[in-house]
């Protein structure tokens, strides 16, 4: 094969390559159907959410940074994975709960009873070992800020996850997978979870600006934006502080985070060439667990869809 052919060939390849990725920063709507239920959703591309069935919506984030995550990658320990499910009527722990037997009875090892309570939650257990009639598995109870029941599922030692599932409106249930190294703390864990569906929710009030058509015309209005203003380059402002690294950015957005988990990211520079303080605060961003659909940057008033890519104003 001649030299040329062989830079043809390969050239042929990185252009198939391109042609397979996806761009970056970019909103899929994605449409979930049970019966006369409908129900849309916005999605960012880098989450590379999916629907198993028609009626369910998967999802999987990092936490508590709150990072979208790709669904198909390997499971890993700072991590909530779980799936969206369309639904009218009693959602699962509504239902386990109203049919639990009051106390334990050997000869069905694999009922449900009631156990008493401990630390705030209702304890239910079932699976009863066949040798020592001990249960192997426990359900923890309790009732969120929204009113409704949730019920977390620890099967025993050898899960690596505790499962949990409630209702999120009347016509809407979630079922998530919490990494057992993350912690037993289900209601802040809960409160999380919900706010992050919430954020994916196609709400009526859309943004869509005419004659646009980049990543930022068709991200739903959220309120919570935090904005990272670069006015030289050598500084990053958040609400009046100052921050000169990738590591107080980091430390400063990382505790807001933690009461703000469905909090939104802006850095807004007025020029191009403050190129170091615009990566600072990328960067600093990224750490604190902001990437995909929370977090945008402008230049100049003018969306910068990758690092490269704006032009120089």
């Amino acid at each position: 094969m001649s030299f040329a052919s062989r830079c043809c060939g390969i050239l042929l390849l990185l252009l198939l390559a391109c042609s397979k990725s996806e761009p970056s920063n970019t909103i899929e709507e994605i449409e979930l159907v049970d019966g006369a239920l409908t129900r849309r959703f916005l999605s960012p591309s880098t989450f590379k959410s999916e629907t198993s069935v028609p009626s369910m919506l998967n999802f999987s984030f990092q936490y508590p940074g709150m990072a979208t995550r790709n669904w198909r990658d390997a499971p890993r320990a700072d991590e909530i994975r779980g799936q969206i499910m369309l639904g009218r009527g009693q959602g699962r722990t509504e239902w386990l709960v109203a049919n639990a037997a009051s106390k334990i009875d050997t000869t069905k090892p694999g009922r449900l009873y009631r156990d008493g309570t401990s630390e705030g939650f209702e304890i239910y257990r079932d699976m009863l070992n066949e040798k020592t009639l001990k249960p192997e598995s426990a359900l923890y109870v309790f009732r969120d800020e929204d009113g409704h029941l949730v019920g977390v599922n620890d099967l025993g030692s050898w899960s690596v996850n505790y499962v949990a599932w409630t209702k999120i409106d009347l016509d809407m249930e979630i079922r998530y997978h919490i990494a057992k190294p993350l912690g037993n703390d289900f209601v802040t864990i809960n409160r999380a979870v919900k706010k992050f569906v919430r954020s994916l929710i196609k709400q009526q009030a859309e943004r869509d600006i005419p004659g646009g058509s980049n990543f930022y015309d068709k991200v739903a209005t959220m309120s919570d934006t935090l904005v990272l203003k670069i006015s030289n380059n050598s500084r990053v402002e958040l609400d009046g502080q100052k921050m000169a690294s990738t590591a107080e950015v980091a430390q400063a957005l990382g505790k807001i985070v933690r009461d703000r988990p469905d909090a939104v990211v802006s850095i807004e520079a007025d020029k191009s060439a403050h190129y170091e303080a615009i990566g600072m605060a990328i960067y600093g961003s990224t750490r604190a667990g902001f990437s995909g659909e929370r977090l945008r940057v402008t230049v100049g008033g003018k969306p910068l869809l990758n690092g490269g890519d704006n032009e120089a104003s």
